[in-house]
């Protein structure tokens, strides 16, 4: 584990010549996001990381409408990454109803 902190960028910066990834998950509590990109070495790396728990209204929500929200976290976040990009962002959920 040690190695692999050390040998590589744990995060990069944003390059808004290229396309985004958003991967997004929504768990009873609370939902995470990760933004990534692919790079010159056809690895995918992390531009960013947002996770928060959900207030007690948004607990009672069904699965679905969670990981919606979550979704929509996600883009309220990155916003400013996302505005006048050239490329589609790619995004991936695990739900199987979305």
């Amino acid at each position: 584990m040690k190695v692999f902190f050390t040998i590589a960028p744990l995060f990069i910066n944003a390059d808004p010549m290229k396309p985004f990834v958003l991967k997004t998950n929504a768990l009873n509590f609370a939902l995470g996001t990760i933004l990534s990109q692919l790079r010159e070495n056809n690895l995918f790396h992390h531009v960013g990381f947002h996770s928060c728990k959900f207030s007690p209204v948004n607990i009672n929500y069904d699965i679905h409408d969670k990981e919606f929200l979550a979704i929509v976290d996600a883009f309220e976040e990155w916003r400013h990454l996302f505005e006048g990009v050239q490329h589609e962002t790619i995004m991936y959920s695990n739900h199987m109803n979305l």
